[in-house]
């Protein structure tokens, strides 16, 4: 059977690892093994991303939990790992508790695994909001990000068969694409959404992990509001240290934006690493452009170092060779030098 070689290249905003991820419909049973915490959080100030770190249950019942975002508008990247329960499948099912949107149910996620055993999963995760469509459309419709060609292409999707060719053909546009990223951006810069944001974590009390270990569990968080206020004000630092005007970046009215997403996607694809196709190994990496004010990438930076460095240089060479960016514009709508991340995860099927 032919090997097909994918990429998947994340948004700003990130998605699930998984090429398709499908709703449990249920929370989980009481069955569920609840593991407290054996630590407090703990904040990684790291050179290029932040992350929380806590551990979880009793010697011989323990699971690791980090949560790490590598930019301020990124999805938390998520790894839960043990090396005392054994792996059960490629599945994983994880949600937020009690959750605004139910558990999902992920058929395959990015594996890892070490030394005494510990086998961990990766995957983007956010704190869900189940925020109301109509009023996320009215958001958009008054903010200047959005254009009224915009808003017609997302409108028109709304029109068609979700699982149709038509569909399927709106999704891979480019201009429908930088459509739904100016929506996005707008409703997540409105004080109604970073308020429901604030109370969605408030609720937290833990986060389920099922099918990927021989246990499902939960793992008793407790609150997220503050932890992430840690994180977000780690986040904020970061950025200065990336030899950018951090103040301007407080009040962008457009971030970095791909020119053509779909042409990205593809150049990326076509980068799977000789070497590491032979030996059907996948890849995964986070990786920060420096886009100056003409929106043309200076510089790439590997943001997280898991992967073999065959797969960091054919994505750096790619991203770098292939790459073509709007700028980010100031709060006056001028250009100014700025970044982007992404994240890329190379699959053998």
């Amino acid at each position: 059977m032919m090997l097909i070689r994918f990429a998947i290249a994340l948004s700003l905003a990130g998605a699930a690892l998984s090429a398709q991820a499908q709703n449990t419909g249920q929370h989980p049973g009481e069955d569920a093994l609840r593991l407290a915490p054996s630590m407090p959080w703990n904040l990684d100030y790291d050179d290029d991303s932040c992350a929380l770190r806590r551990v979880f249950g009793v010697q011989g019942q323990q699971v690791y939990l980090e949560l790490r975002q590598f930019g301020p508008h990124d999805t938390p990247q998520v790894i839960v790992g043990s090396a005392d329960f054994e792996p059960k499948s490629p599945a994983l099912g994880i949600g937020w508790l009690p959750g605004r949107v139910p558990p999902t149910l992920v058929p395959r996620s990015f594996e890892l695994s070490g030394a005494d055993g510990y086998h961990g999963r990766l995957l983007s995760l956010p704190i869900q909001l189940a925020f109301p469509e109509e009023r996320a459309r009215e958001i958009a419709v008054a903010s200047p990000l959005v254009s009224e060609e915009a808003l017609a292409l997302l409108d028109r999707m709304t029109e068609l068969e979700p699982d149709g060719r038509a569909a399927q053909r709106l999704a891979q546009d480019n201009d429908f694409v930088l459509a739904r990223i100016a929506a996005r951006e707008a409703l997540q810069a409105s004080p109604e959404y970073l308020a429901e944001r604030d109370a969605a974590e408030s609720e937290v009390t833990g986060l389920f992990v099922g099918e990927a270990f021989e246990e499902q569990m939960v793992l008793e968080t407790g609150e997220m509001h503050e932890p992430m206020e840690a994180m977000r004000a780690c986040l904020d630092e970061l950025v200065t240290h990336w030899g950018i005007d951090a103040e301007a970046h407080a009040s962008l009215s457009r971030r970095v934006w791909p020119a053509d997403h779909a042409k990205l996607v593809r150049s990326l694809q076509r980068a799977y690493p000789n070497g590491m196709e032979a030996r059907r190994m996948p890849g995964f990496i986070r990786a920060r452009l420096d886009i100056s004010e003409s929106g043309e990438p200076t510089a790439c930076h590997i943001q997280a170092p898991i992967s073999e460095p065959a797969f960091e240089r054919e994505a750096c060479e790619q991203l770098m060779d292939e790459g073509e960016f709007f700028p980010a514009l100031d709060v006056q709508g001028n250009p100014i030098a700025s970044y982007y991340t992404v994240a890329i995860a190379y699959v053998m099927n």
